[in-house]
């Protein structure tokens, strides 16, 4: 390998290395569940609640979170109803549903 074809690798190497570090070092935005409805569809956010009840589907689950007098739904893979009535964390992307957002969680952590 030549000097100029190792010295873009190493750079290339270097880019990429960076990029995961700074993905790791950014946390989505804390959110009040109050403020999930007028977010735009796409959104990365993170909220916390507890969970009032959880429907169960065949390979999913939707999870209700709320906080004082407001709600959103959380549609997470099935963890079972080891959240059920717990405070937790959830971080995941705003999706739009029956005209109402609700959350994709990417994850979901007791508080």
């Amino acid at each position: 390998m030549r000097k100029p074809e190792r010295i873009l690798l190493i750079l290339s190497l270097l880019g990429i290395n960076i990029i995961l570090l700074i993905s790791l070092v950014i946390s989505p935005k804390y959110y009040k569940i109050s403020e999930i409805q007028d977010l735009k569809e796409n959104n990365i956010v993170k909220v916390q609640g507890k969970i009032t009840s959880i429907k169960n589907y065949e390979s999913f689950q939707v999870l209700t979170l709320s906080e004082k007098n407001f709600s959103v739904d959380i549609t997470s893979e099935n963890t079972g109803n080891e959240f059920l009535n717990k405070s937790v964390i959830v971080e995941g992307r705003i999706r739009e549903y029956n005209l109402k957002n609700q959350i994709i969680a990417s994850k979901i952590l007791a508080k």
